[in-house]
């Protein structure tokens, strides 16, 4: 299921205002609440530990049991019929009552086959040529916003590039597998990339972490949002705990430590760079 533009996304509210009362849409925002807190609960561990197909799979098991018992609740406001009832109007495919399930168990598989990439190395070649210029230099390029892109609640920078500090080594998200299903991740990727230039690498995965959870809050609010939120939790789960159990070497840190400029963790770079959510034009 491709995530829904922002045009579908204003149909489905718009539909959702017209269908239900004031009362009825407070107890669906709670049902809404209470599914994403339980998403949250089974998803949202800094697990340490390298990634299980199984324990993935528990996890899923106990997301659906909560689905599945609102949606058969009479008393309840959420339903698998509201939902497709909604996505009707926004032209998005129907679900079943296993969606978010089969989705769920899937999406282990996925995160499966994205612990198990090998990324590719960064080129160093950039590093001789810049250094010889900034060397020269008296101060470091100014890191100057060209735009905010928004998405829903999200709202990032975006900063002009340069080859003349740290911004010439971020690249966006090494996985290939992430890259093509989850590609909203890339400000967290790259404020990633920015960190393993300048502080402890346990310090940045864990920032990583926290700053794909963001966008998953951010990115997909709201009824509509429900199964890509649920997506975008075990995406970022796994791209989390493949950082986390690498080695100093896999996924880059030791070349971006070991990366010699004068302007690769300077005090802008720190307060816009390194950890944050950022894009790069």
């Amino acid at each position: 299921m491709g995530n829904p533009t922002k045009k579908q996304i204003e149909i489905g509210n718009k539909f959702i205002k017209s269908t239900l009362n004031s009362t009825e849409i407070q107890k669906l925002n709670k049902n809404v609440k209470y599914i994403k807190d339980v998403i949250d609960d089974s998803l949202d561990s800094k697990d340490k530990s390298a990634f299980s197909v199984e324990k993935c799979k528990r996890k899923c098991d106990h997301i659906n049991n909560v689905i599945t018992s609102l949606n058969r609740n009479p008393n309840e406001v959420f339903s698998i019929k509201l939902i497709n009832n909604v996505y009707k109007k926004m032209n998005r495919p129907l679900i079943k009552e296993n969606t978010v399930y089969m989705s769920c168990l899937s999406n282990c598989y996925i995160g499966n086959e994205i612990s198990k990439e090998k990324p590719q190395n960064k080129e160093n070649d950039s590093n001789e040529s810049g250094n010889s210029r900034l060397n020269k230099r008296i101060s470091c390029p100014s890191i100057v916003k060209v735009r905010d892109y928004k998405h829903e609640d999200l709202v990032v920078p975006v900063y002009e590039n340069t080859h003349d500090d740290v911004r010439t080594r971020v690249d966006g998200c090494s996985s290939k597998v992430l890259n093509e299903l989850a590609d909203y991740f890339e400000p967290a990727c790259n404020g990633h990339d920015a960190c393993y230039h300048c502080l402890d690498k346990s310090k940045c995965d864990d920032d990583f972490y926290d700053n794909m959870q963001y966008i998953c809050e951010k990115y997909f609010p709201g009824f509509s949002n429900l199964i890509d939120y649920a997506q975008c939790k075990l995406y970022k789960n796994a791209a989390y705990q493949v950082v986390k159990v690498s080695g100093d070497v896999q996924w880059g840190y030791d070349q971006d430590h070991k990366w010699n400029s004068n302007c690769k963790c300077t005090t802008e770079i720190n307060n816009k760079l390194i950890s944050k959510n950022f894009l790069i034009a």
